[in-house]
């Protein structure tokens, strides 16, 4: 069974953060889920954090020049079809950890703007609230403009779900834009917020709600809401490997507009498991930002490099309209016997 277009006859599974396991989906409300994405875009019309972040509830436990300490609200709305935490909410609260912790060193002002990014996960699911501890590991030294360095790991209910670490640059924030100060205290939003009404949206918020609607309509059929919302569900090719196209918007966006760092690497790794076979369980993945993910859509493609009988490794391009190269990523996978369909 692999990733089609459109989705097989029969009952509808979908693939886990780990392997392309499937597993049946829980049935949830989807009107929760649509004022969920509307609250989520009331809460982003305030400058601070970005639409990513509202949508998970991101909230601070601590930040300081010693560490900072994250975590996300739990939901079905970051929720894999079998209650686990899907991988790209993963990937966002490391990269949101990993960056704060090296902006305490640089001002609340500054924009980070991440290189690489690894995670390298132990097997435990997350299905609870999700915590990233992260620390300021040092700049890179006579460098022409600053690269900052952190490691940290990310818990589950007591339970290390992954280690963390990443490399980041400050580049100067785009014309137009005004970045202000974070204002942690406003996350994670209140479920009781009122709710906007859609003629009183801009194209770009309406474009979300659009995108939350499509998501639930295959969703019904085969998957979870955030793997659809946030363009993972990617198909295995006959002449091997995986490909994906996915559509950009305010939804996937970051505080100046580009794709987010972990919203990216969740696409990423999202064709990456579809490339092989189920029995192979993503282990850990490491992605290096070549650009800014702009513009109307995302290509992602993954070449299985080694499909060996313990160990299966693969390698994910992501390339923008004009072919310019986004995103490379190395992931490990292993041989999980229990997994196989």
């Amino acid at each position: 069974m692999r990733w089609l277009r459109r989705p097989p006859r029969g009952p509808y599974r979908q693939v886990n953060i780990h392997s392309n396991q499937f597993m049946k989906r829980p049935d949830n409300d989807d009107q929760s889920m649509l004022e969920h994405v509307n609250r989520t875009i009331a809460a982003n019309r305030k400058p601070g954090l970005h639409f990513p972040a509202h949508f998970l509830g991101f909230h601070s436990r601590g930040i300081n020049k010693a560490g900072a300490e994250l975590a996300l609200q739990y939901g079905p709305h970051c929720a894999n079809v079998d209650g686990s935490i899907n991988i790209a909410a993963i990937a966002a609260l490391a990269d949101m950890g990993l960056s704060v912790a090296i902006r305490a060193h640089l001002g609340e002002m500054q924009r980070m703007a991440t290189l690489t990014l690894h995670l390298q996960f132990t097997g435990a699911t997350a299905r609870h609230e999700l915590h990233a501890k992260t620390r300021f590991d040092g700049f890179f030294r006579e460098a022409s403009a600053i690269q900052g360095r952190s490691i940290g790991a990310l818990y589950s209910s007591g339970e290390l779900i992954c280690q963390a670490s990443g490399t980041f640059a400050s580049p100067p924030v785009p014309a137009g834009i005004k970045l202000v100060p974070i204002a942690w205290d406003n996350a994670p939003f209140a479920p009781d917020r009122p709710l906007l009404e859609v003629s009183h949206m801009d194209a770009t918020e309406r474009s979300s709600i659009a995108r939350a609607k499509a998501a639930l309509r295959v969703r019904s059929r085969h998957g979870s809401f955030i793997e659809h919302f946030w363009g993972q569900a990617a198909r295995r090719l006959k002449s091997g490997g995986a490909s994906n196209t996915v559509r950009l918007g305010a939804h996937t966006g970051n505080r100046v507009g580009h794709v987010h760092g972990g919203v990216l690497f969740g696409m990423a790794a999202g064709t990456a498991v579809a490339a092989l076979p189920s029995e192979y369980v993503l282990t850990g993945a490491s992605a290096w930002y070549i650009s800014a993910g702009m513009g109307d859509r995302l290509h992602l493609r993954s070449a299985v490099l080694q499909k060996g009988r313990t160990v299966g490794v693969v390698q994910t391009r992501v390339t923008d309209q004009n072919r310019r190269i986004v995103l490379e990523m190395v992931t490990s996978h292993a041989h999980h016997p229990a997994h196989a369909r």
